[in-house]
C-alpha cells in the first residue's frame, strides 16, 4: 500500500563520474528476503513495507558486475 514502507533503497549515478552504467541495487529487508534487482539508468528504488526493516544492500554497475554489499 502507497505511504506503508519501513524504508527504501536508492542509488543514484553521478553524471561526472567514470561510471557510464546504469544503477542495478536490491535490498534484504528482514521478513522478506532479498528483494529483485532493479535497473534504471540513473537511479533505482526499493520501497519496503513497513515492519520490514532493511538490514542490507547490494549494489552493482552492470548486470554482470561486482556485487558491494553494504551493511548499516
Amino acid at each position: 500500500m502507497a505511504g506503508e514502507h519501513q524504508g527504501t533503497g536508492d542509488r543514484r549515478n553521478g553524471s561526472n563520474g567514470s561510471c557510464q552504467g546504469g544503477a542495478w541495487v536490491r535490498v534484504y529487508a528482514r521478513g522478506i528476503g532479498w528483494s529483485n534487482w532493479v535497473y534504471h539508468a540513473s537511479n533505482a528504488r526499493i520501497d519496503v513495507p513497513s515492519g520490514n526493516p532493511v538490514t542490507q544492500s547490494q549494489h552493482k554497475g552492470c548486470q554482470n558486475c561486482r556485487v558491494y554489499t553494504l551493511t548499516p
